[in-house]
């Protein structure tokens, strides 16, 4: 029997931060000097394709102000062209910037570049995972791998090949779960052992799974878009797929025990 749950929405460039700004209303916004006390929102604004026109944005919840192009101000450029994901590590922010092909790194205190890091053109990244050695682990879209990368100097260790236009990325459980999307084509998870950076199993889920994230009970979510809804049941390869008569993409998460072996779709 299936379990029903109401859907989470995952709002990936969107991240909670624990800092603060203090802001002097005579200087501009590029002068934000955090105090470490105020949480906050910092938000990827993905802006137009081909129009390099992405911007990063941070709502400061006690004052109520929001300050956009909080990266443009402080680094005196535009953060480049689809700002694709947020991943937080401590005081630093990594930003995924899609159609650059490359990961912008700022210090979530005054949101200036500590590094930036070019992937090969074309590669088109999508989410960041670190790992418990701080190494990255970027989904690269149209190269169909994931680039394990050097945080220290930002350069690319090795290419995994995982399955057709990755997306979402989870590490967890000392593997790395990758969402391979296929454009909408594709119904699997990768997943990548740690230690040996290899994939070991490639997991059927629902078609287009995109995000992953992991539950407060240590179980693997995947969130799938699709037009039919499919059915796994417990413990078993058995599959349902229920013809839905509307247009509009069913969203359900795909439930991976963590075992590896069992999977369960909420819808």
């Amino acid at each position: 029997m299936i379990e029903r749950y109401l859907f989470l929405a995952f709002i990936s460039s969107i991240v909670l931060l624990s800092f603060s700004c203090e802001s002097d209303p005579s200087s501009p916004q590029e002068e934000i000097i955090p105090e470490l006390s105020v949480r906050g929102l910092l938000i990827a604004n993905e802006g137009n394709f081909l129009q390099g026109n992405a911007s990063l944005s941070y709502y400061d919840f006690e004052e109520g102000t929001i300050y956009n192009d909080v990266f443009k101000n402080v680094n005196g450029e535009p953060i480049g062209d689809v700002a694709n994901s947020i991943y937080i590590s401590d005081t630093l922010a990594y930003i995924v910037v899609n159609n650059s092909d490359k990961i912008e790194v700022v210090s979530t205190h005054d949101f200036r570049r500590v590094r930036k890091i070019n992937l090969p053109p074309g590669s088109s990244p999508r989410h960041i995972a670190i790992s418990a050695n701080g190494q990255l682990y970027v989904t690269n879209l149209y190269t169909d791998n994931v680039s394990v990368i050097n945080p220290e100097d930002g350069s690319i260790l090795l290419d995994i090949p995982v399955g057709v236009n990755p997306d979402g990325i989870l590490i967890a459980h000392s593997f790395a779960y990758v969402a391979n999307s296929g454009l909408g084509n594709g119904n699997t998870v990768s997943i990548i052992d740690l230690a040996r950076n290899q994939v070991i199993k490639s997991i059927k889920v629902g078609d287009n799974p995109q995000w992953i994230e992991l539950s407060s009970d240590d179980q693997v979510h995947v969130l799938a878009l699709t037009i039919d809804r499919i059915k796994l049941e417990t413990g078993n390869d058995k599959e349902n797929n229920c013809k839905n008569n509307t247009s509009k993409p069913n969203y359900y998460v795909t439930h991976m025990h963590k075992s590896l072996n069992r999977i369960i779709v909420l819808y």
